[in-house]
């Protein structure tokens, strides 16, 4: 309903801005709203009898409102819906500037993949900073709690298993510039 009321990009509704969202669309928004539960595993871990997947949904944690402070001040929407893929080894590439280092920045991508165990499309997520060192490197799939695990702190595990792949940095690992995802 957000986007197909034109809410992207401004958080009002505009009929020239209206779009139909893809499947994925509407499951990497999903994803990005995942809320930490406290004391309930991490968010990937699937070994613990309490792990929570990606959290307690929470829109207003991706979906931003005009006027609404509660509601994210940007986000950038890539959906590719059913038009060609990415070839074997293909890469994709955005770029966004964060000038608000107080806030996490959050990346999913999601797609759609054939039921059952082994995935027909294994995409990866890498997310880096501005100086892309080690530091500033995030590889989808690693958290620590409610926050990525960048590549210097080990975070370097392949998810092999799900049909996508988050980063969200922590405020306190952000640096203002330009991300690459």
């Amino acid at each position: 309903d957000y986007f197909e009321k034109g809410f992207y990009p401004l958080g009002a509704a505009s009929e020239a801005d209206a779009l139909a969202p893809s499947g994925a669309l509407v499951k990497a928004v999903l994803l990005s709203s995942g809320e930490f539960l406290p004391g309930c595993g991490s968010f990937m871990e699937s070994t613990s009898a309490c792990g929570q997947g990606m959290g307690r949904v929470r829109l207003s944690r991706s979906l931003a409102i005009a006027g609404d402070p509660r509601t994210p001040p940007g986000m950038l929407v890539v959906d590719r819906g059913a038009t060609t893929g990415l070839s074997t080894g293909g890469i994709h590439e955005e770029r966004v500037e964060v000038r608000d280092a107080s806030r996490p920045l959050r990346a999913v991508v999601a797609w759609i993949d054939r039921p059952g165990s082994a995935l027909v499309n294994d995409l990866r997520l890498v997310v880096s900073g501005p100086a892309a060192t080690p530091a500033q490197t995030y590889f989808g799939r690693n958290f620590s709690g409610e926050h990525s695990v960048s590549l210097a702190e080990g975070g370097a595990a392949i998810d092999e298993t799900n049909p996508f792949e988050a980063v969200f940095v922590d405020p306190a690992e952000i640096v203002p510039g330009t991300w690459t995802i």
